[in-house]
Order: C-alpha cells, then sequence, then structure tokens
C-alpha cells in the first residue's frame, strides 16, 4: 500500500466472496478511508446492513473512491438510503461518484421507490458522468417507467446528454 502512497497511484480493490461481518468492516475501513483506493469492488457478501455503512463512511472520507461495485449482495431498502445518502452528500462537493453497480442487489427484484432513490442520487449536485449499472434485478415495466420518467424529467442535470450510462438489462 504504501508503494501507492508513495507515487501517487490509485489502488482498485475487489473483495468477492469473502465473508465481511462488522468486526471485520471495522478493522478495514481505516485503510479503506486513508488509501487511495479509486475502485472499490464488492460481491457476494451476507452482511449488508455492514456492508451499506461501511460504504457510507468510506464515501464520506475517501475522495479518491469514484467508482463503487455491488454484486449479489441483497440490500434492504433501509440499506439503499443510506448508501444513496452517502452518494449525495459526495456528489455535493467537486468529488462526484462516477460508477455505481447495484447488480443482483435485491431480492424479489427492485422496486420503483428505490430505484427512484438510486436514479436521483446517482445524478445529484456535481456529477456530471454517471454509469449506473442496476443488471440483474429483475427489473418489470413499472421501473421501466420510471427510468423513462425520470429521463424526461429536469432531474437529469448532466452538461451532456450520452453522459448518463444505464445499463438495466435483467432476467425475467
Amino acid at each position: 500500500w504504501s508503494e501507492y502512497h508513495a507515487d501517487g497511484k490509485c489502488l482498485k480493490v475487489e473483495i468477492i466472496y469473502i465473508e465481511l461481518p462488522k468486526v471485520v468492516l471495522d478493522i478495514l475501513r481505516p485503510a479503506f478511508e486513508e488509501s487511495r483506493i479509486e475502485n472499490v469492488f464488492f460481491e457476494n457478501s451476507h452482511h449488508t446492513g455492514d456492508m451499506a455503512d461501511f460504504a457510507k463512511k468510506v464515501l464520506q472520507s475517501n475522495h479518491f473512491t469514484k467508482e463503487v461495485y455491488f454484486g449479489t449482495i441483497k440490500f434492504t431498502q433501509e440499506d439503499v438510503k443510506t448508501l444513496c445518502s452517502a452518494i449525495k452528500s459526495r456528489n455535493m462537493g467537486s468529488q462526484s461518484i462516477k460508477n455505481l453497480a447495484l447488480c443482483d442487489c435485491f431480492d424479489g427484484g427492485i422496486d420503483a421507490h428505490t430505484l427512484g432513490s438510486i436514479l436521483t442520487s446517482v445524478t445529484s449536485g456535481s456529477a456530471k458522468e454517471v454509469t449506473l449499472d442496476l443488471r440483474r434485478n429483475m427489473m418489470t415495466s413499472r421501473e421501466a417507467g420510471v427510468i423513462a420518467r425520470f429521463l424526461t424529467s429536469n432531474e437529469v442535470q448532466v452538461d451532456n446528454p450520452h453522459s448518463f450510462h444505464l445499463a438495466c438489462l435483467s432476467r425475467l
């Protein structure tokens, strides 16, 4: 890690198929908050509430982090509120989140309210170019309507209409 601090490089951290209970996240958090981590990828951890709180604290303190990926982590609506709050707060500054992936993260699929919260948070504040990946969340025509209304509303405040990228392919 010190090698990256010395020459200004940023890290990409992937934690896949490793259980991350709160005690482990508490040990990792100082390193995640202080290191030059640009890209974080978590997949298949079953401690979602702890993960959402961890992500919130890291996003609020580490402004190098621009890309956050969650895969096969089943978030509750409360967890999503925590993540969206952290992203909105971060985007209000000058260091916005550029990529957010929540793939296969909702038991029974993503609901329209949760989808709306996510869409609003990633395009808030200083976010100018955003990629949002919501694959494998069993979206229906109701969620497609939420996306369509969002894209045609004034809520999308990006300079370039091609700078909001959305991947929503889903298994039905």
